[in-house]
């Protein structure tokens, strides 16, 4: 009697298409590393001494702020232009940033980050020649890892409600073969 095996074989292009795609994928992830975390912009002026007026303009996201524990807010005598010379002291507040909060920030990314992204799959690809060299444009999908405790309150700023709330979003990288490998670019998003 003759026993026949059968064997499933992928097809080599097949292989080698799935051994690109996961090598796109970790060039992508290694230029959202290089790039930092996701990060709520937060300018520097919003610390410190806040006049009324002042404060009133930013009042929404040091409310969110305040809810994360991210800063601080004390009452402070505060220094104005007088409109008729000079300064006059006014009643405001003061915000610092709190041992929650300095962890978080990044100065070098302007911001308070709360997660990292990180591409998941690799959605297409289009080869072709820029400067001479073959360059890839891949695009992907990608999603917010490691979210931060205090990034619970952050859906209460709607750019970044999506983000935190688990969902996958799409970006594009263009991918050049490099003496050490792979490495992508990130192409930023159109507003």
């Amino acid at each position: 009697m003759i026993s026949l095996v059968l064997t499933a074989c992928t097809p080599k292009s097949t292989a080698e298409e799935a051994t690109t795609r996961a090598a796109y994928l970790e060039a992508i992830n290694a230029a959202y590393a290089k790039a930092g975390a996701q990060c709520i912009v937060y300018r520097q002026d919003q610390l410190g001494d806040l006049d009324p007026v002042r404060l009133a303009e930013v009042q929404p996201t040091i409310n969110v702020l305040i809810k994360a524990q991210l800063v601080n807010v004390n009452p402070a005598q505060v220094q104005v232009p007088d409109p008729m010379g000079g300064t006059v002291t006014v009643k405001g507040v003061h915000v610092a940033l709190s041992d929650l909060g300095n962890a978080a920030y990044k100065k070098d990314l302007g911001g308070f980050c709360f997660g990292d992204l990180k591409a998941d799959s690799i959605t297409g690809t289009q080869t072709g020649q820029v400067g001479g060299k073959e360059v890839t444009t891949a695009t992907y999908t990608y999603s917010l890892h490691n979210l931060a405790n205090w990034a619970n309150v952050l859906t209460e700023i709607p750019d970044i409600q999506a983000a935190t709330q688990g969902k996958t979003s799409t970006g594009s990288a263009l991918i050049a073969q490099t003496e050490h490998g792979y490495e992508a670019t990130l192409i930023p998003a159109r507003q």
